[in-house]
């Protein structure tokens, strides 16, 4: 299987804003697991956990967060691999910083998504 193309069928749909289309890709049992000292860290579980995550971040970031480019797609066993500069601006401050993040699949459904930060310091500012 492509699990590079169904990784990023999944980020345009929850992109775009087709939320109902996103949700349908995910595992009931999803795990998002984040490093850092922010309060998106940790390990959430679920589809709702995933959706409340990504909104803290947005609220985090101020609404500023975005996947600014996509520096490498890596198509694995069971898994892809996302090489990703990412943007934020809060406060009157810029950080870009890198992030690689993996989307791991049981069947057609991602069932796990770990989140690497390129250099945690930045990311953490950027979130905290």
């Amino acid at each position: 299987m492509d699990y590079v193309k169904k990784a990023q069928e999944f980020l345009d749909k929850a992109y775009s804003g087709n939320i109902d289309g996103a949700r349908a890709m995910l595992d009931e049992k999803l795990i998002l697991k984040m490093g850092g000292t922010t309060a998106l860290a940790g390990e959430h579980h679920g589809k709702d956990q995933f959706f409340a995550n990504f909104g803290k971040m947005m609220e985090l970031s101020q609404g500023s967060y975005k996947l600014t480019k996509v520096h490498e797609w890596v198509n694995a066993d069971k898994k892809a691999l996302l090489i990703a500069e990412e943007y934020v601006q809060k406060n009157g401050r810029e950080y870009v910083f890198d992030r690689i993040v993996q989307y791991s699949f049981e069947g057609e459904l991602i069932n796990y998504v770990r989140i690497y930060e390129g250099d945690s310091q930045i990311a953490d500012a950027a979130f905290g």
